[in-house]
């Protein structure tokens, strides 16, 4: 009971600075949650799904579009927001534009495939001033439900550690259960 108890009041201190902060004219923009990993324990990887091709190989187009189409259905609150703002296309385009700002190589940049060649998803690996960081992960509609943005998260990160990473941070929003699995 005493575990509750705690969580239960951490939870109340939680509402208390948004109403506090929701007052003072701040704009919950995002409820999210923070992983790192920094390489002390990691399951043992599952045979691959996916077959990757990186930004070059695609080009940034198709790209792109391919973010877009991660965009249907999504359960982050930012992308949402972008999406309401600029459309699907104009958020995708926006967004990648963004992350062309973080230090990245073209190749950390996939679209990951089906074996039957059916675009099953993005991952994009970069670093930002502060770490190593897995800028992005979305997973088609048609493709969600069956584990590969953890395989898309796993890739990403075997892209950091094996270049520049011994540490490596994702976010994600509270309610983004397909990716809070991930992230675990």
């Amino acid at each position: 009971h005493r575990d509750l108890a705690e969580l239960r009041a951490a939870r109340e201190a939680e509402d208390a600075r948004i109403r506090l902060l929701t007052k003072s004219g701040y704009e919950l923009l995002r409820d999210g949650l923070r992983w790192k990993y920094s390489g002390s324990s990691h399951s043992a990887p599952n045979e691959p799904r996916l077959v990757f091709r990186p930004l070059p190989d695609v080009g940034q187009e198709a790209f792109v579009e391919a973010i877009a189409s991660t965009y249907e259905g999504t359960r982050d609150s930012w992308i949402t927001r972008n999406i309401e703002e600029h459309g699907l296309l104009g958020a995708a385009k926006a967004d990648f534009l963004d992350y062309q700002g973080m230090e990245h190589l073209p190749e950390w940049w996939e679209l990951a495939y089906t074996e039957q060649g059916a675009l099953a998803g993005v991952i994009m690996a970069a670093k930002n001033p502060s770490s190593a960081v897995i800028a992005y992960v979305g997973v088609v509609p048609e493709q969600r439900g069956l584990g590969l943005a953890q395989e898309l998260v796993r890739r990403g990160t075997e892209q950091l550690l094996g270049s520049v990473a011994t540490e490596i941070r994702g976010d994600c929003d509270r309610d983004n259960v397909g990716m809070v699995k991930a992230f675990e």
